[in-house]
């Protein structure tokens, strides 16, 4: 698998590049996207311009640490991005897919999760953990089609999350 570029069935993933700070504003601006993370709001164009620089200077595959835009096979159509992101707090990757609402009911979420598995494996990782908001049961649906383990609810970032496990 090339990390710096790769295919499902029907996304292109590639890792963010500086021209796409109007894609990325346009999911984490969302009000939808943002309704279960952490924050209060959805981000502003300043907290994204951060957002996209870290995921571009963090894009070490030695690092373990990746982040991609997706887009329609073949097109320029962005759908969300995905990551398989470094947790501090545990230790470990997690697993992360954000899609516009547009696209939500499509199965994109789900595609592009199973995509971030294969880089996990890819990267070596042996166990993942998975958070998703204890309200988001989509989320949480895709973690278990994944595979996942539920373990416990948990609070981070004064947030109520649903924790599970992945053993790869």
């Amino acid at each position: 698998m090339n990390l710096n570029s790769f295919q499902s069935d029907r996304l292109d993933f590639r890792p963010f590049c500086e021209s796409d700070l109007d894609a990325l504003v346009s999911i984490l601006s969302n009000k939808e996207v943002c309704e279960y993370l952490p924050v209060e709001n959805p981000y502003t164009q300043e907290q994204v311009s951060r957002v996209l620089n870290y995921f571009i200077k963090t894009f070490v595959i030695e690092k373990k640490n990746l982040h991609f835009i997706c887009s329609l096979k073949g097109t320029n159509t962005v759908v969300g991005y995905a990551g398989c992101s470094y947790i501090k707090e545990y230790d470990c990757n997690e697993i992360e897919y954000f899609l516009k609402p547009e696209y939500f009911g499509n199965g994109y979420a789900s595609e592009m999760a199973f995509e971030m598995k294969k880089v996990a494996t890819e990267l070596g990782l042996t166990h993942l953990v998975g958070l998703a908001h204890i309200d988001n049961i989509p989320s949480q649906k895709i973690l278990e089609k994944l595979g996942y383990e539920f373990k416990n609810n948990v609070v981070h970032w004064d947030c109520p999350l649903k924790y599970y496990e992945l053993k790869i």
